[in-house]
């Protein structure tokens, strides 16, 4: 090897070991931040002819695996739709208590049939005759507090849809212009690595709303749309928009047929409804609990108002009644006929007279005809809040459990028992409601072990690990050093030649 080969040699190495170690001093430099990944210069030996005439550096190369990233985005998106249901279940219980609980609404009912109990055996005690009332209005009014919570629930969702619209729109800015950026850059013949960190960490927190998937280009764009294959990311990004519409309890979303609550559309000409094509992540849960979740908890709650209504009156008692309308009346039984009303349900404006919860709809009996008994209260006790309908045992009317809410279509369910008793029935409801969180809080906990699990394997693969990083750049070093050490004895041969032919 000549002489000039020997330092043209130590130069390229000395070249490739500098950007090697510039590289890892941005590894060590960067080890903390959100969405870098560990990078790495390619090397490439330099022959001419058949001779070894150096080495080069070559492009900067992330270590990733775009398998193992598209796994993680899914498990952060699965993670942030559990923990937005497990928010608003949280409130949901905190709402309903259990039913041991004094404020739970299972209490509050049995307070009214302790109530009515006393009254069967004094039935002309002025006292306790008011004590049913009071429990009675107790009850309705903790129906309507109950109510107007879950509505205010459900608007919240609707309000947290209209932000989330808004962090993707700017999500899908973002990946574009880092698309339009990363080709630039490429066509200079830069490097494009940091860009694609960018990149990526933009598609990781857009995951987190929406499931996604991404193909890459050839010309290093990439292309994203959601799980249904709606394009939202190409060229251009698409930009979706969506109005906050105040919700009542008849609200519901359905696009065909249009239902009241607007859909998530994407910008036209002509605007298209894409709220179906957005499943998963944020958006998804927000979607299920707005659409599903909440409509179905208030028609659990309107199907017990109705339910005591509807039976009191069956006993001869109408002590509940719909408080809209010149009429006090109770709604029919009819599938969405009494939509939200344990927001609306009221005691009888008769009871003002006490006697009522005595005597029932028939009244008190005319003078000169025979005292009536506490058999209307015992009717009550023993039928309105019993297992039958009667004493032949005929089954009540029982509680809905199907085509539930206000949107028919949406087939609503519920999975509380049909045939059941006022108490058993409202007992259900408030542990079923509270279990709901916690079936919601083990599916959190699945997913965020999952989560962990696959971002500790990215991290193995994609994060900077500081001791690899220190023990690379002791051996950069020593490289660099024996380098130099080549041009020195290069430098001293030239010497000694130049020495001796003086």
């Amino acid at each position: 090897m000549s002489l000039d080969l020997s330092i043209a040699n130590a130069l390229s190495g000395l070249r490739v070991v500098q950007r090697s170690i510039d590289t890892v001093s941005q590894n060590i430099t960067n080890a903390q931040t959100p969405g870098y990944t560990r990078k790495s210069v390619a090397q490439s030996a330099v022959v001419i002819g058949q001779t070894g005439a150096g080495v080069q550096a070559g492009e900067l190369r992330r270590v990733v695996d775009a398998s193992l990233q598209a796994d993680l985005r899914r498990r952060e998106g699965a993670l942030a739709g559990q923990t937005v249901k497990e928010a608003y279940l949280q409130r949901v219980e905190e709402l309903q208590g259990r039913p041991e609980d004094q404020s739970s609404l299972a209490s509050t009912f049995a307070r009214v049939q302790g109530a009515f109990e006393k009254l069967s055996t004094t039935p002309e005690s002025t006292t306790h005759q008011l004590q049913v009332v009071t429990e009675a209005t107790a009850l309705t009014e903790q129906m309507h507090a109950m109510s107007s919570q879950m509505l205010a629930l459900r608007n919240q969702t609707q309000n947290e849809i209209g932000a989330s619209v808004e962090a993707i729109n700017g999500h899908l800015t973002r990946i574009a212009d880092l698309n339009n950026e990363i080709v630039a850059t490429f066509q200079r013949g830069d490097s494009i690595a940091h860009l694609e960190d960018k990149r990526d960490q933009s598609l990781l927190e857009l995951s987190k709303f929406m499931d996604i998937q991404s193909v890459r280009s050839n010309d290093n764009r990439i292309i994203v749309t959601s799980r249904s294959g709606l394009t939202l990311v190409d060229r251009s990004a698409q930009q979706l928009e969506f109005s906050v519409a105040k919700l009542d309890n008849a609200a519901y979303y359905s696009a065909t047929p249009p239902g009241n609550i607007p859909g998530i559309m994407v910008k036209g000409p002509p605007p298209r409804d894409v709220t179906s094509a957005l499943g998963g992540g944020k958006v998804g849960a927000l979607l299920e609990l707005r659409d599903r979740t909440f409509p179905t908890l208030q028609a659990q709650l309107d199907e017990f108002a109705h339910k005591l209504a509807l039976r009191f009156q069956a006993a001869g008692m109408t002590l509940f009644t719909d408080r809209h309308g010149a009429l006090q009346k109770v709604p029919a039984d009819l599938p969405g006929n009494y939509v939200g009303f344990a927001e609306r349900i009221q005691v009888n404006l008769d009871a003002s007279n006490t006697d009522f919860v005595r005597y029932g709809d028939a009244g008190a009996p005319a003078s000169g005809a025979p005292a009536v008994t506490n058999q209307r209260i015992l009717n009550i006790l023993n039928h309105a809040m019993g297992e039958y309908a009667d004493g032949g045992k005929t089954p009540h009317a029982g509680f809905r459990n199907s085509n539930l809410g206000p949107n028919a279509l949406a087939k609503l369910t519920s999975d509380l028992p049909q045939g059941a008793s006022l108490a058993t029935f409202v007992q259900s409801l408030v542990a079923r409601q509270g279990q709901m969180r916690a079936e919601v809080t083990e599916e959190k906990e699945r997913a965020e072990e999952l989560k962990i699990a696959v971002e500790a394997r990215s991290n193995d693969l994609s994060g900077v690990n500081l001791d690899t990083e220190m023990a690379q750049l002791t051996i950069l070093q020593r490289s660099y050093s024996a380098s130099a050490q080549v041009l020195r004895t290069a430098q001293q041969m030239m010497d000694t030649l130049f020495q001796s032919v003086r």
